[in-house]
């Protein structure tokens, strides 16, 4: 007892010393380990097949001398909703989110910045940044409004049998085309028949396009139209497309053309037989004459009245 009494100024000033180390080392530790901090912008609420956009912003200590920011799509989650993702930086903590074409529920979405989106680092540690959430936002449903269709076409205004026509069809819609059901049975030929064939691709877009191609076209002559049947495509919200009818273009039939050429031609042929068979009448005729006056004197005049000499 006497013993520890006599060293405890020595004890006492080692505790001490040893505190203030410990404070020290601490001290620099949780300096070097200060998660940087995640603000998120406002997402306001938008409409379905909207495009929005909100901030990013990175800050703390050691962030900027020593730390890095590996910030990318990569580390937005999207709750409740979808949508094409695009991260561009503005500054060296400033950031812009993108969000293309969201579709999802009527309520309840928000955005999640994954962990690790900014590192701060001292030279004694690092420290990563936490995750962090957006405002929740509203997606409204109202668009009873149905996709438009178009025929473009045809490309040529004259056909004739065995020709072939394309038209293009062309579906817009503000929210975004989709589903599009555009097959062999669903166009009409009006006045003719033809190979159908339809080619292209693509969906959920507002613009969507097909292109359909008439070949060995047959018909009579005339003006001859296809028609589209109604619901070939739909948007995002079950709005289906109308029917629609093209523009013509006029078939001719060449083997009427063929005929009648050959018929003018008949004619032509007609018309010169007749005129050589005129000619050779009057030859004849003449040669009659001549053959009737050749006894008789030089200076013969005929008399008109009796005709004769």
């Amino acid at each position: 007892m006497t013993a520890i009494k006599k060293h405890s100024k020595f004890i006492l000033s080692i505790t001490v010393i040893f505190t203030i180390i410990v404070s020290f080392l601490c001290t620099g530790y949780i300096k070097a380990t200060a998660r940087p901090t995640v603000k998120v912008g406002n997402i306001s609420s938008c409409s379905q097949g909207d495009t929005i956009s909100f901030r990013v912003e990175f800050s703390g200590s050691n962030l900027i001398n020593g730390g890095n920011i590996p910030f990318s799509s990569s580390y937005v989650t999207l709750h409740g909703f979808s949508a094409n993702v695009s991260v561009i930086k503005n500054s060296y903590n400033i950031y812009t989110v993108t969000l293309n074409n969201v579709r999802g529920a009527t309520t309840g979405n928000y955005v999640e910045i994954r962990s690790g989106a900014a590192i701060a680092n001292d030279g004694l540690g690092s420290a990563y940044s936490s995750t962090t959430y957006s405002n929740s936002f509203n997606i409204s449903v109202n668009d009873n409004v149905a996709p438009s269709i178009s025929l473009i076409g045809p490309n040529i205004s004259n056909v004739s049998n065995g020709g072939t026509v394309t038209y293009i069809v062309r579906y817009t819609d503000a929210s975004g085309v989709t589903n599009v059901n555009l097959y062999k049975n669903s166009i009409r030929l009006n006045g003719f028949t033809a190979n159908i064939s339809i080619s292209g691709s693509g969906e959920n877009s507002k613009v969507v396009e097909r292109k359909i191609t008439l070949s060995n076209i047959q018909g009579s002559n005339g003006n001859k139209y296809i028609s589209i049947v109604a619901a070939t495509a739909t948007d995002y919200n079950g709005n289906k497309t109308n029917g629609v009818n093209s523009s013509p273009f006029k078939l001719v039939n060449k083997a009427n053309y063929s005929s009648n050429n050959g018929n003018s031609q008949n004619n032509n042929t007609n018309n010169g037989s007749s005129q050589q068979e005129n000619q050779n009448t009057e030859d004849n005729k003449e040669n009659e004459e001549n053959e009737e006056n050749k006894d008789k004197p030089a200076d013969w005049i005929p008399n008109p009245k009796t005709g004769k000499y």
